[in-house]
């Protein structure tokens, strides 16, 4: 089965894969919920509590790295 994984502590979308049905329920940092279509500068966020994802927009550090000073 197709899934998608997150990262537990942030829920920042991983990456997808493929898993056996019967081993889903016991790995961490995995869905079956598909994350919805993002852009340049934005990423999918895994709501474990909600079981959805939502889009946020990554910081302007995260693109150009840190600012010097």
């Amino acid at each position: 089965m197709k899934v998608y994984f997150f990262d537990c502590a942030t829920g920042v979308y991983q990456g997808e894969g493929f898993e056996d049905e019967a081993v889903i329920e016991m790995i961490e940092g995995v869905t079956v919920v598909a994350p919805p279509p993002y852009r340049k500068g934005e990423i999918p966020v895994y709501q474990c509590e909600r079981k959805a994802w939502t889009v946020k927009p990554l910081s302007p550090e995260a693109e150009t790295g840190p600012t010097p000073r």
